[in-house]
């Protein structure tokens, strides 16, 4: 229980500081989505697996 609250709490961190980050680096337009969305998605896959979680995040 402790664990996987742990985990959606660094998960929940490093989702807040990467778009507070990356919104004052990257400038606003189509770019803004295309590199954000998979940079978000391939951490968050990262991240999940770094807590133990088998290859299929999704289940």
């Amino acid at each position: 229980m402790m664990k996987k609250l742990n985990q959606y709490i660094v998960l929940f961190l490093w989702v807040v500081l990467f778009l507070y980050f990356y919104d004052m680096v990257m400038p606003k337009g189509i770019f803004y989505f295309i590199v954000g969305i998979p940079v978000l998605f391939l951490s968050a896959i990262y991240i999940l697996k770094m807590f133990g979680h088998s290859k299929d995040v999704r289940s």
